[in-house]
């Protein structure tokens, strides 16, 4: 049985100002936030000292290769994902898996049993069909009804466009494909997305905003990764963002402008602070020297850690990284501490952001 604990004088930062509070958990969830003292309180089996300690939400990785990556140089080149530790000790509660680049010998049904066996584990874990080709892969064989059958199924993805090895798609097929995603959501009550793996070119954003208007489909559907190619693809996303679409900051492949850099950076051109994630895309597959090894996660809290160090408040800095995420794929219990949501809280030293503890549904999981 999953005991009480209280987060003793816990600071919660907001963009103006940070108070101490009493967390109390139980359940997996956030009971009560108080700023009055919950010591006596009797639910209570463990508390912890939170002194020192700022508490944000935990990260929620918006495009994610759980059953890891690799492909693209044959056999060599495979890497595995993840196991839940492997998440949590980086700050990781919850994410969006999809299959990337190679959907031949991974599959969805694959895909799917990760996602249950690391929710099993305390994360919140949402899946996309469809993978980096056309015509999309499905499960059931129809994209509607994968959405209304598979609860883990939140959207489709991460379809290419504008890069080499991406699929011939035409205007009507893309339009049609999206459409499907728009029709299965509203029958299972989920949010229409449509994740696009964004290769060099900067055409695919007026490309997706001509198809959005004249099929009648909301721009906001088309989430776009990997905006942060260059210079010129993060001025098209900015303005993508402003008509409304949702772009994604990737944090570590070699060659793109920075996280931190890119975030600040779309901000600057105006990109409207609610359109904007920032994604790892970890456990693909990266050469190191001579080997191939799963690219890492830990990139998602060196990213909160820059943008606070650029002088971003850090309750602004976490949007990107776990609130936006979370209430555009359909976590309406995490990505914030408050009563009621998942028990899913980082704990960082208040001076170096440092990432000392995890709670993830409600369980502490040390650091180290």
């Amino acid at each position: 049985m999953q005991t009480a604990i209280l987060l003793h004088s816990l600071e919660l930062p907001t963009v103006d100002e940070s108070k101490h509070y009493d967390v109390l958990i139980a359940l997996g969830k956030i009971l009560n936030i108080s700023e009055t003292n919950n010591l006596t309180n009797p639910l209570v089996d463990k508390v912890y000292d939170c002194s020192g300690y700022i508490g944000l939400p935990g990260l929620v990785d918006a495009h994610i290769h759980i059953l890891g990556g690799g492909g693209g140089d044959g056999y060599r080149s495979y890497v595995n994902g993840p196991n839940a530790n492997d998440l949590l000790r980086v700050g990781i509660t919850s994410l969006i898996a999809s299959l990337g680049f190679d959907s031949t010998t991974r599959t969805l049904t694959e895909l799917v049993r990760k996602a249950r066996t690391l929710a099993a584990a305390g994360l919140g874990v949402r899946c996309l069909i469809g993978g980096f080709y056309f015509p999309p892969l499905t499960i059931t064989g129809d994209i509607r009804q994968d959405y209304v059958l598979i609860p883990e199924v939140v959207g489709a993805g991460e379809l290419a466009l504008g890069d080499s090895r991406a699929s011939t798609l035409l205007d009507n097929e893309l339009a049609n494909y999206a459409g499907a995603c728009f029709t299965g959501s509203s029958l299972a009550g989920k949010p229409p997305i449509l994740q696009i793996h964004l290769g060099d070119d900067p055409k695919v954003f007026s490309r997706l905003m001509h198809i959005a208007e004249s099929a009648k489909l909301p721009l906001a559907m088309f989430h776009v990764t990997h905006v942060n190619r260059d210079e010129a693809l993060l001025t098209a996303a900015a303005e993508f963002a402003k008509r409304g679409g949702m772009i994604d900051v990737t944090t570590h492949l070699p060659k793109l402008v920075p996280g931190a850099e890119a975030v600040l950076r779309l901000l600057e051109l105006g990109a409207p602070d609610e359109r904007i994630t920032v994604s790892t895309d970890a456990f693909g597959g990266m050469l190191v020297g001579k080997e191939y090894v799963p690219s890492p996660a830990d990139v998602l809290l060196a990213c909160l850690q820059e943008l606070a160090g650029a002088g971003l408040p850090v309750a602004q800095a976490i949007k990107y990284v776990a609130g936006n995420a979370a209430c555009y794929f359909g976590f309406p219990d995490r990505g914030a501490i408050a009563e009621g949501m998942w028990a899913d809280i980082l704990l960082l030293d208040k001076k170096t952001l440092s990432l000392e503890a995890v709670v993830a549904s409600g369980n502490m999981n040390t650091v180290g």
